[in-house]
């Protein structure tokens, strides 16, 4: 664990690796196929560009990871309508082997 110029304990991001960025990688599907969009980069979505996390944000990091499925080979998708679900209000799949996450939106 480091410290900040404020004397707060900070955790290195797990994210972007401390550097404070990182890269966005998309694909756009349409009827008439698939196309790779450039590269972006943006601050990192968790430390908002500082390269490190409180340890409060450290532990949501985890809190939220640890809801993904991370099964080698995902059971059969169980769909969850939105508001059906209090850990996540947005309708998604979750893997039927696990219970965790797949999908959101």
């Amino acid at each position: 664990m480091a410290v900040a110029k404020s004397g707060t304990k900070t955790v290195k991001c797990p994210v972007c690796k401390g550097k404070g960025r990182q890269t966005v990688r998309a694909t756009e599907v349409t009827v008439q196929g698939e196309r790779e969009l450039d590269p972006v980069e943006i601050d990192c979505i968790w430390c908002h560009g500082k390269g490190a996390l409180t340890p409060e944000e450290y532990r949501e990091y985890l809190e939220v990871t640890d809801m993904w499925c991370e099964c080698e080979e995902p059971g059969e998708a169980i769909f969850h309508p939105d508001g059906e679900s209090d850990f996540c209000r947005k309708h998604h799949w979750t893997c039927s082997k696990c219970g965790k996450i797949t999908q959101v939106g």
